[in-house]
């Protein structure tokens, strides 16, 4: 007796790229889905499918096209109700054909792209398989040419216009009334390790009134304050209950602004920018973090010397930072090169950011006190030394594959290890801070890239690794502990899932202990993935 037909089909969460590209019934199962099991064939889920519905901000986009249209041809308003009032008049082209006209002009196509640029390139998280984190491998090549099909379009195309009016509109409203608690929260958990930005600037800007004079300076330090309403908003449920502030279309409207002013930069555009670059890498779109700090990188050196003044050397670390650690887990090389790491200063040490304690309310405690790290922050003399370990991993990313004199460089990977320690010994959590937790870390994190390039994984490497291990396990249960949540940190997800990668590419790594290792591991990366 035949098989009883099924009484409904199944919708599915997501079909394969074979499948989808086939047009075949997948059923969705990971890794492979049973067509490719029965056809013998790769099975991927790569690509992402596009969103149902409209995408957010398109409605939007057909308001500005239609205050456009009625600003520059009143006239026409009576004939345009006609249509909507009868769409079969006879006396003109059908309604229906007027829309499908109007879907395939060249301005639908603008739109539909600028609006899905995040389901196509940002959407797919790097950092999205089962445990939270992405594979490596990451293929940027389509998303550089589409924005470099956007940034030729800027001066173009009709299209570029609106977005421009909704990227100033949005930018333009009132900032949100718990802004003092979303900079609050900026400074205690970014600002402590990533002291880029002059916190004056910022609460000049914020208490000025919206529609005051404007400095260029003062413009692009909104940008900045924007980008930290937006990045605290989508890192604390707590702040973002109840806005109506949209992160995501905050950095997008400061990303289309900082190239509509791409002749005229000041330093905010590229602390703006660097902030937006955190929160998509805190939500775990890598890729895009990638881009988008590389973009930073190379604006800094179109920045005219005029506007290179008190954080230029910070911003310039920064950048350093973000986009060594996002390119080694790429596999890609990064934007500096090693003679620019050679000529960059360090900064400054002389600055209250060095000496002020670093503390947080954590109103969860039966005390209902706060949590005082014991000693100054020393973020500038941090920032210092984690640029000199940056120097050291670039020096790995750009040596190719299969050439690494080992041996070299294990020696003086331990002797930068033995000067991180004697600068800024971690001692325990009661001496813990953002700063000095970050800075142990990014060491471990070289230490796993240096065992990752080498393909072989040499013996020398072993000990290292496994120490690193143990540490960055510690160091990520301090974070957690002092800050009260464990996605304060965007970093956090590159130390995590670089030390699993280190831990799943060596066969050597195993022995007693390490499944429970490998366990707690994971669960700071699942911890991660939620709070994102």
């Amino acid at each position: 007796m035949p098989e009883s037909r099924s009484s409904k089909r199944q919708r599915i969460g997501r079909a394969c790229d074979q499948c989808r590209r086939r047009k075949s019934k997948c059923d969705g199962d990971q890794p492979v889905c049973a067509i490719c099991r029965s056809a013998g064939r790769t099975c991927t889920y790569e690509n992402i499918s596009r969103h149902r519905g409209l995408q957010s901000g398109y409605v939007r986009s057909l308001e500005v096209a239609l205050g456009l249209f009625l600003e520059r041809f009143p006239r026409d308003e009576d004939a345009l109700r006609r249509f909507l009032r009868d769409p079969q008049c006879k006396k003109q082209l059908p309604a229906s054909d007027l829309a499908e006209r109007g879907r395939q002009s060249r301005l639908a196509k603008y739109v539909y792209r600028v609006l899905n640029r995040d389901s196509q390139d940002e959407s797919s998280s790097e950092l999205e398989d089962d445990t939270g984190l992405a594979p490596r491998g990451c293929d940027v090549g389509n998303h550089g040419e589409e924005e470099g099909e956007r940034t030729a379009q800027a001066r173009s195309a009709p299209g570029e216009r609106i977005s421009q009016v909704v990227s100033v509109e949005y930018l333009n409203q009132p900032i949100p009334d718990n802004t003092n608690q979303l900079l609050q929260f900026y400074f205690t958990h970014i600002h402590s390790w990533f002291p880029i930005i002059e916190r004056r600037d910022v609460l000049r800007v914020m208490h000025t009134p919206p529609d005051a004079s404007w400095s260029a300076r003062d413009a692009a330090c909104r940008l900045v304050l924007w980008a930290i309403v937006a990045y605290s908003l989508a890192t604390d449920d707590t702040l973002g209950r109840g806005s109506q502030v949209d992160p995501t279309q905050v950095a997008q409207s400061i990303r289309s602004q900082v190239l509509r002013d791409i002749d005229r930069l000041q330093l905010g555009h590229l602390q703006s920018l660097l902030i937006i670059t955190l929160l998509y890498l805190g939500v775990g779109h890598l890729r895009l973090a990638w881009v988008l700090v590389g973009e930073a990188t190379r604006m800094l050196e179109m920045l005219p010397e005029s506007a290179r003044c008190a954080r230029y050397l910070h911003i310039r670390h920064g950048c350093i930072l973000i986009d060594n650690l996002t390119s080694a887990i790429l596999e890609k090389a990064p934007c500096a090169s090693l003679d620019d790491l050679r000529q960059c200063a360090l900064v400054s040490e002389d600055d209250v950011d060095e000496w002020e304690l670093w503390s947080m309310l954590r109103p969860d405690q039966a005390s209902g006190g706060s949590v005082v790290a014991k000693g100054p922050l020393r973020a500038l003399s941090t920032l210092n030394l984690i640029h000199e370990v940056m120097r050291f991993l670039s020096r790995i990313l750009y040596y190719p594959s299969g050439t690494l004199p080992i041996q070299e460089l294990v020696v003086e990977l331990r002797n930068l290890q033995a000067l991180v320690t004697a600068r800024r010994p971690y001692r325990g959590l009661e001496f813990a801070s953002p700063p000095l937790l970050t800075l142990h870390l990014t060491t471990a994190f070289v230490v796993f890239s240096l065992a990752l390039k080498h393909k072989t994984f040499d013996p020398a490497i072993k000990p290292l690794a496994m120490t690193s291990l143990r540490l960055t396990l510690e160091i990520l249960d301090a974070y957690t502990e002092i800050t009260g949540m464990a996605g304060s940190s965007p970093l956090l997800r590159c130390f995590s899932f670089q030390a699993y990668r280190c831990l799943q590419s060596a066969p050597s790594m195993s022995g007693p202990g390490m499944e429970q290792l490998s366990s707690r591991l994971i669960h700071h990366m699942q911890q991660l993935k939620r709070s994102g």
